[in-house]
């Protein structure tokens, strides 16, 4: 009985979803049947199930009102003594009449519980898992086969006493206070028993003695964990493949197909198939949808191309050779056709070619073109196919030149190239070369074909050379380049800064401070200004700007104060704003004299002979000369005051006389003030 079984991996996989849901330590199942509700349960691990052979399995069940509230007082064990495993000598009884309690029986107390079977049995499953993992997977296996195993081990229980209609929930947890387990819960409505649900969507494919059944478990999760496949050669006597149902095995437990192999004696005979499936009750739903299908032999490497030949016009004649001996295996060839070794292809005729023809003729708008042929069945199944065969039309035109090119460039010297796709039906794609000048070579920029009509391209923008431009190539299949595109001119962003101008000459002339400069040699100066810098006080001020087209060389600078020390700077900018400068040595004016004093106040007191004169120097003096000339007298030296001495009282005159000041401060012993303009008194 062992031998035959055929899968074990997810035996449990029904009662995952009552698992995930709480952290329960068994997982339930229930179904309203008419002699009462049937309940089902499962041990979360080997470790729980071990747990619950030793001491049982303690039911208890609530009544609910029919708003879901729980009815007073209705809380009942009704398993009193908990559900245990059958001893071994009871079991005895029983594994008479029922295989899987007998299996159940030789896991629970056989002690050498053998799992190394053949490559054709358990072994091939089990060989990854330890004992006490197989044998907790078979003895669920055996309670979903047979409710007699079920109530044997202790995981099936049928309560009678329930009444129509009403609302009840069972818990089911271990007897055993030493482990804290959490119950599994189940809320159950005793109504009509719902019938079982079919199959209905059996699906056969079939090939060389061999046939895959697959079916969805999507709509059937919770319902069937097994399933008896049954196979026909009239379509109305089934035989079982096996005497144990098929468990569908997946890695993953969310898959939501199963899939079944079997194979055929022979080929070109009819065989039927249908499937029913076995719920964890060990009820059997309703048979599936009957698929029918014959095996087919291996035709690999039987249809060959053997000719593509070019004939006039663009038109190809594609030959094969197909043993006429197995002609009555197809139903007829499709020619599909692709511009490329991998597709995809394209079938060129809408409906099988007859079975006897071995040639067929296509006018192909490619100059390389990949010809595939298959051979179908009467359902349109492919049972052969031959390798693609290569056909070549010799190819001397090239395709059209690109048109449309643009192109723009950013600040960082990224190079955006745009043109409008070919409509040339071998283009290949587009190379694309550029040039420093017209007067150079282009050379390709592109290290592939490019497929589309578009290209970025990477400038060095740090070179004294503006202008770059570019030309595309279109490319077809055979390499046929066209003709070069008209370039078209991009300018690099400028961010080199321009030649700087050179000052020549910054010297005094007398009164005036004389520049002289040359110009920046770069040719695209937008405009130039000069810069004075007044260095005791700190200060700068724009003074002087011209252009290329007015250019100045030479300035003289009249706004200049003695005792001041100047500096100039002359500016270029480019036409992008980058500008370059030079500055001139720091020039001291000091001619030796200032300015006379002005604004000299004079003041006559004639009650104490006195006449006072009042002036402000421009800068603290080191003493003051005062002149005056009497009538029409010499001009001469009155008095020199020492000090900075801005007033001053003559009280040597006398009546009836005309006297004349003038008034020089000194400075520094190499600097002093102009004379002043005379100051006339009539005293």
């Amino acid at each position: 009985m062992i031998r035959k079984i055929t899968g074990l991996l997810v035996l449990i996989s029904i009662f995952n979803a009552a698992l995930a849901q709480q952290k329960a330590s068994v997982a339930i199942l229930s179904k309203s049947k008419a002699d009462g509700v049937w309940l089902r349960w499962a041990p979360a691990d080997p470790a729980a199930w071990q747990l619950g052979n030793k001491y049982g399995y303690t039911i208890e069940r609530f009544t609910l009102f029919s708003n879901g509230d729980m009815v007073p007082g209705s809380q009942t064990i009704i398993t009193p003594t908990p559900l245990k495993p059958l001893t071994e000598s009871e079991f005895d009884k029983i594994a008479e009449t029922s295989d899987e309690s007998a299996v159940l029986q030789e896991i629970l107390y056989g002690k050498d519980f053998n799992t190394n079977f053949s490559a054709n049995d358990l072994g091939s499953v089990l060989s990854q898992k330890n004992e006490l993992e197989n044998r907790y997977g078979i003895a669920l296996l055996m309670c979903d086969l047979s409710v007699d195993a079920a109530k044997a081990g202790a995981l099936f229980f049928k309560d009678a006493s329930v009444q129509k209609g009403s609302r009840y929930i069972y818990r089911i947890k271990i007897a055993t206070e030493t482990v804290k387990l959490e119950p599994g819960v189940v809320m159950v409505n005793a109504t009509e028993e719902k019938p079982m649900q079919g199959l209905k969507d059996l699906k056969a494919q079939f090939s060389n003695k061999k046939v895959t059944l697959s079916w969805s478990t999507l709509m059937h999760k919770g319902v069937y964990s097994a399933y008896y496949i049954e196979r026909s050669t009239d379509g109305k006597t089934f035989k079982k493949l096996t005497d144990l149902p098929y468990v569908h095995m997946s890695e993953k437990i969310e898959t939501e197909t199963a899939f079944y192999v079997d194979s055929l004696d022979v080929n070109q005979k009819t065989y039927y198939y249908r499937i029913n499936g076995i719920s964890p009750f060990a009820e059997k739903g309703p048979y599936s949808n009957i698929v029918s299908g014959e095996g087919k032999d291996d035709l690999t490497g039987l249809l060959i191309i053997r000719e593509g030949k070019v004939l006039e016009q663009r038109k190809v004649k594609v030959a094969w050779e197909f043993p006429p001996i197995i002609e009555k295996q197809i139903a007829g060839f499709y020619v599909s056709s692709a511009p490329k070794h991998d597709g995809p292809y394209t079938d060129l005729n809408k409906k099988p070619l007859a079975k006897t023809i071995r040639e067929y003729i296509q006018e192909t708008p490619y100059n390389n073109t990949y010809y595939t042929l298959r051979a179908v069945d009467k359902n349109g199944v492919e049972v052969a196919r031959s390798f693609p065969y290569l056909v070549q039309i010799a190819d001397e035109t090239p395709p059209a030149i690109p048109a449309g090119l643009t192109g723009s460039m950013d600040k960082t010297g990224i190079a955006s190239l745009t043109w409008t796709a070919n409509t040339d039906k071998d283009l290949l794609g587009y190379r694309v070369f550029r040039s420093n000048s017209l007067k150079e070579e282009f050379v390709e920029v592109t290290k592939f074909i490019l497929s589309k009509p578009v290209f970025i391209d990477t400038v060095n923008i740090k070179v004294l050379n503006k202008k770059i431009y570019y030309s595309i190539v279109a490319v077809d299949k055979n390499y046929n380049p066209s003709e070069y595109t008209a370039p078209i001119l991009l300018m690099r962003p400028d961010i080199i800064a321009p030649a700087a101008p050179v000052l020549t000459r910054t010297e005094v002339v007398k009164d005036t401070i004389a520049l002289a400069w040359i110009n920046s040699a770069s040719d695209d100066i937008a405009k130039y200004e000069m810069t004075k810098i007044e260095k005791d006080e700190k200060l700068s001020r724009v003074m002087l700007s011209w252009y290329p087209s007015a250019p100045l060389t030479t300035y003289k600078d009249l706004s200049i104060t003695p005792g001041k020390t100047y500096q100039y700077r002359i500016t270029a900018y480019d036409s992008a704003g980058n500008k370059s400068e030079t500055k001139s040595r720091e020039v001291y004016f000091e001619p030796g004299f200032r300015k006379a004093v002005t604004g000299i106040k004079d003041s006559v007191d004639r009650q104490n002979k006195k006449i006072i004169l009042r002036w402000k120097n421009s800068e603290p003096a080191t003493k003051c000369i005062i002149y005056r000339k009497v009538n029409d007298g010499p001009t001469k030296i009155l008095i020199t005051l020492e000090g900075n001495i801005e007033s001053f009282t003559d009280t040597m005159i006398s009546a009836n006389n005309t006297y004349i000041y003038k008034i020089q401060p000194i400075y520094t012993k190499v600097v002093r003030a102009m004379i002043s303009e005379e100051v006339k008194i009539n005293y």
